[in-house]
Protein backbone atom coordinates (compact mmCIF):
# COMPACT_ATOMS: atom_id res chain seq x y z
CA UNK A 1 0.00 0.00 0.00
CA UNK A 2 1.04 3.46 -0.92
CA UNK A 3 1.39 5.87 2.56
CA UNK A 4 -1.55 8.57 2.35
CA UNK A 5 -1.31 11.90 4.47
CA UNK A 6 -3.95 13.86 5.72
CA UNK A 7 -5.63 16.86 4.33
CA UNK A 8 -6.63 20.30 5.17
CA UNK A 9 -8.77 22.72 3.00
CA UNK A 10 -5.84 25.13 1.11
CA UNK A 11 -4.77 27.82 3.45
CA UNK A 12 -1.84 30.45 2.37
CA UNK A 13 0.89 31.59 4.09
CA UNK A 14 4.01 32.79 3.41
CA UNK A 15 7.79 31.71 4.16
CA UNK A 16 10.10 34.54 6.75
CA UNK A 17 13.14 33.84 5.55
CA UNK A 18 14.64 33.33 1.94
CA UNK A 19 15.68 29.45 1.63
CA UNK A 20 18.15 27.58 -1.06
CA UNK A 21 17.59 24.63 -3.08
CA UNK A 22 19.08 22.57 -0.63
CA UNK A 23 17.18 23.88 2.62
CA UNK A 24 15.46 21.37 5.24
CA UNK A 25 13.93 23.64 7.73
CA UNK A 26 11.32 26.26 5.95
CA UNK A 27 10.14 28.94 8.46
CA UNK A 28 6.55 30.12 7.90
CA UNK A 29 4.37 33.30 9.38
CA UNK A 30 1.78 30.45 10.61
CA UNK A 31 2.73 26.81 10.59
CA UNK A 32 -1.26 26.14 11.61
CA UNK A 33 -2.63 26.17 8.11
CA UNK A 34 -0.65 23.22 7.22
CA UNK A 35 -1.75 19.60 8.09
CA UNK A 36 -0.17 17.14 11.04
CA UNK A 37 3.09 15.63 9.38
CA UNK A 38 4.80 13.79 7.44
CA UNK A 39 2.80 15.93 4.59
CA UNK A 40 3.10 17.76 1.30
CA UNK A 41 3.51 21.90 0.45
CA UNK A 42 3.58 23.42 -2.31
CA UNK A 43 5.83 27.15 -3.15
CA UNK A 44 4.98 28.94 -6.00
CA UNK A 45 2.52 28.19 -8.75
CA UNK A 46 1.87 26.59 -12.04
CA UNK A 47 5.39 25.19 -13.77
CA UNK A 48 7.28 27.39 -11.44
CA UNK A 49 5.93 25.61 -8.27
CA UNK A 50 8.26 23.30 -6.04
CA UNK A 51 6.55 20.36 -4.00
CA UNK A 52 7.90 19.84 -0.63
CA UNK A 53 7.63 16.90 1.88
CA UNK A 54 8.07 17.82 5.30
CA UNK A 55 8.67 15.30 8.37
CA UNK A 56 7.88 17.60 11.21
CA UNK A 57 6.66 20.70 12.39
CA UNK A 58 8.13 22.78 14.84
CA UNK A 59 5.42 25.06 16.46
CA UNK A 60 7.29 26.88 18.75
CA UNK A 61 9.35 28.18 15.68
CA UNK A 62 6.99 28.12 13.38
CA UNK A 63 8.92 25.98 10.90
CA UNK A 64 8.30 22.96 8.32
CA UNK A 65 11.25 20.69 9.46
CA UNK A 66 12.74 17.43 7.75
CA UNK A 67 11.92 18.63 4.42
CA UNK A 68 12.71 17.27 1.06
CA UNK A 69 12.81 19.09 -1.79
CA UNK A 70 11.63 19.02 -5.56
CA UNK A 71 9.02 16.31 -4.85
CA UNK A 72 6.17 14.85 -7.19
CA UNK A 73 8.17 15.78 -10.27
CA UNK A 74 9.19 19.20 -9.59
CA UNK A 75 12.65 20.88 -9.06
CA UNK A 76 14.50 22.25 -6.11
CA UNK A 77 14.25 26.20 -6.40
CA UNK A 78 15.83 29.35 -4.36
CA UNK A 79 12.51 31.07 -2.71
CA UNK A 80 12.90 34.38 -1.08
CA UNK A 81 11.06 35.37 2.04
CA UNK A 82 7.41 36.93 1.44
CA UNK A 83 6.95 33.76 -1.15
CA UNK A 84 3.51 32.31 -0.96
CA UNK A 85 3.55 28.77 0.68
CA UNK A 86 0.95 26.55 0.99
CA UNK A 87 -0.69 22.47 1.45
CA UNK A 88 -2.20 21.84 -1.89
CA UNK A 89 -3.75 18.13 -3.64
CA UNK A 90 -0.97 16.69 -5.76
CA UNK A 91 -1.01 14.53 -8.26
CA UNK A 92 1.09 12.05 -5.94
CA UNK A 93 -1.64 12.28 -3.37
CA UNK A 94 -4.44 11.23 -5.62
CA UNK A 95 -2.64 8.64 -7.00
CA UNK A 96 -1.54 6.61 -4.35
CA UNK A 97 -5.61 6.59 -3.06
CA UNK A 98 -6.60 5.23 -6.53
CA UNK A 99 -3.54 2.71 -6.37
CA UNK A 100 -4.68 1.77 -3.12
CA UNK A 101 -8.23 1.03 -3.48
CA UNK A 102 -7.18 -0.54 -6.55
CA UNK A 103 -5.04 -3.12 -4.01
CA UNK A 104 -7.89 -2.82 -1.71
CA UNK A 105 -10.24 -4.66 -4.39
CA UNK A 106 -8.13 -6.55 -5.75
CA UNK A 107 -7.93 -8.81 -2.31
CA UNK A 108 -11.24 -8.42 -2.04
CA UNK A 109 -11.82 -10.03 -4.54
CA UNK A 110 -9.45 -12.72 -4.44
CA UNK A 111 -10.40 -13.49 -0.79
CA UNK A 112 -13.92 -13.93 -1.92
CA UNK A 113 -12.83 -15.85 -4.86
CA UNK A 114 -10.82 -18.62 -2.43
CA UNK A 115 -13.88 -18.34 -0.25
CA UNK A 116 -16.10 -19.83 -2.84
CA UNK A 117 -14.14 -23.30 -2.71
CA UNK A 118 -13.80 -23.09 0.84
CA UNK A 119 -14.91 -26.63 2.74
CA UNK A 120 -16.21 -25.39 5.93
CA UNK A 121 -17.09 -28.93 7.37
CA UNK A 122 -14.81 -30.85 5.03
CA UNK A 123 -17.42 -32.62 2.46
CA UNK A 124 -19.42 -29.55 0.97
CA UNK A 125 -18.33 -27.08 -1.22
CA UNK A 126 -20.38 -23.54 -0.15
CA UNK A 127 -20.43 -20.46 -2.80
CA UNK A 128 -20.24 -17.30 0.15
CA UNK A 129 -22.49 -14.59 -1.04
CA UNK A 130 -19.95 -11.17 -0.85
CA UNK A 131 -22.13 -9.49 1.44
CA UNK A 132 -21.59 -12.55 4.12
CA UNK A 133 -17.62 -11.76 4.21
CA UNK A 134 -16.44 -9.38 6.98
CA UNK A 135 -13.37 -8.02 8.43
CA UNK A 136 -12.37 -6.36 11.39
CA UNK A 137 -8.51 -5.69 12.06
CA UNK A 138 -6.25 -8.42 11.26
CA UNK A 139 -8.55 -10.62 10.75
CA UNK A 140 -11.68 -11.74 7.82
CA UNK A 141 -14.85 -13.76 8.94
CA UNK A 142 -17.82 -15.75 7.25
CA UNK A 143 -21.25 -16.20 8.21
CA UNK A 144 -21.47 -20.17 8.38
CA UNK A 145 -24.77 -21.06 9.63
CA UNK A 146 -28.41 -18.62 10.84
CA UNK A 147 -31.48 -19.98 12.29
CA UNK A 148 -33.65 -19.48 14.95
CA UNK A 149 -34.65 -21.83 17.97
CA UNK A 150 -37.54 -21.71 20.92
CA UNK A 151 -35.18 -22.36 24.28
CA UNK A 152 -38.61 -23.84 26.31
CA UNK A 153 -38.09 -23.34 30.23
CA UNK A 154 -38.18 -27.29 30.77
CA UNK A 155 -35.28 -27.36 29.05
CA UNK A 156 -32.75 -25.61 31.21
CA UNK A 157 -30.37 -27.26 32.96
CA UNK A 158 -28.95 -26.63 36.34
CA UNK A 159 -24.53 -26.18 35.76
CA UNK A 160 -21.96 -27.17 39.09
CA UNK A 161 -21.42 -23.32 38.95
CA UNK A 162 -24.83 -22.67 39.68
CA UNK A 163 -26.02 -21.19 36.52
CA UNK A 164 -28.34 -22.61 34.34
CA UNK A 165 -27.92 -23.89 30.25
CA UNK A 166 -29.69 -24.75 27.68
CA UNK A 167 -27.80 -26.15 24.01
CA UNK A 168 -28.86 -24.84 20.71
CA UNK A 169 -28.37 -27.69 17.97
CA UNK A 170 -26.77 -26.36 14.82
CA UNK A 171 -25.22 -29.12 12.86
CA UNK A 172 -21.91 -28.91 11.86
CA UNK A 173 -20.80 -26.51 13.83
CA UNK A 174 -17.29 -26.23 15.84
CA UNK A 175 -15.78 -25.11 19.20
CA UNK A 176 -13.39 -23.23 16.83
CA UNK A 177 -16.41 -21.46 15.47
CA UNK A 178 -17.98 -17.56 16.92
CA UNK A 179 -21.98 -16.85 17.35
CA UNK A 180 -23.64 -14.46 18.13
CA UNK A 181 -27.63 -14.59 19.29
CA UNK A 182 -30.12 -12.11 19.47
CA UNK A 183 -33.64 -12.20 21.38
CA UNK A 184 -35.98 -9.22 21.57
CA UNK A 185 -37.56 -10.42 24.38
CA UNK A 186 -37.97 -7.77 26.93
CA UNK A 187 -37.65 -10.43 29.99
CA UNK A 188 -34.66 -12.21 28.50
CA UNK A 189 -32.73 -8.96 28.04
CA UNK A 190 -33.04 -8.40 31.67
CA UNK A 191 -31.90 -11.77 32.46
CA UNK A 192 -28.95 -10.97 29.55
CA UNK A 193 -28.14 -7.91 32.00
CA UNK A 194 -27.39 -10.33 35.02
CA UNK A 195 -25.00 -12.50 33.50
CA UNK A 196 -25.93 -14.47 30.31
CA UNK A 197 -23.27 -15.85 28.15
CA UNK A 198 -22.58 -17.87 25.15
CA UNK A 199 -20.26 -20.95 24.45
CA UNK A 200 -19.67 -22.29 21.00
CA UNK A 201 -19.15 -26.04 20.66
CA UNK A 202 -19.08 -29.10 18.08
CA UNK A 203 -22.72 -29.37 16.64
CA UNK A 204 -24.25 -26.33 19.07
CA UNK A 205 -24.46 -23.45 20.92
CA UNK A 206 -24.67 -23.27 24.88
CA UNK A 207 -25.92 -20.40 26.46
CA UNK A 208 -26.02 -20.00 30.13
CA UNK A 209 -28.06 -18.00 32.40
CA UNK A 210 -27.68 -16.52 36.21
CA UNK A 211 -31.79 -16.73 36.52
CA UNK A 212 -33.92 -19.93 35.36
CA UNK A 213 -36.46 -18.10 32.61
CA UNK A 214 -39.70 -19.47 33.64
CA UNK A 215 -40.95 -18.86 29.72
CA UNK A 216 -40.26 -19.86 26.34
CA UNK A 217 -37.83 -17.25 24.52
CA UNK A 218 -37.38 -17.38 20.73
CA UNK A 219 -34.17 -16.50 19.34
CA UNK A 220 -32.07 -16.21 16.75
CA UNK A 221 -28.73 -16.78 15.92
CA UNK A 222 -25.97 -16.53 13.16
CA UNK A 223 -21.95 -18.20 13.59
CA UNK A 224 -19.14 -17.10 12.25
CA UNK A 225 -15.69 -18.31 11.06
CA UNK A 226 -12.02 -17.37 10.77
CA UNK A 227 -11.07 -17.73 7.40
CA UNK A 228 -7.76 -15.39 7.67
Amino acid sequence: MQPMYPVKNTRVTQITADITTVAQIISVADVSVFPAPPNYVTIGTDNGAEVIFYAGIDVPSNALTGCLRGQSGTLPATWEAGSDIYHAWTADTANNIMGNVRANDEAIAQTAEALGTHNHDGAHSQKIDYANIHGTPGKLYRQCFTGSATLLAANWAATPEGRFAQTITVTGMTATMGANVFVADADWQKISQNGAKTECMADGITIYTADLPTDAVEVTYEVWEVVQ
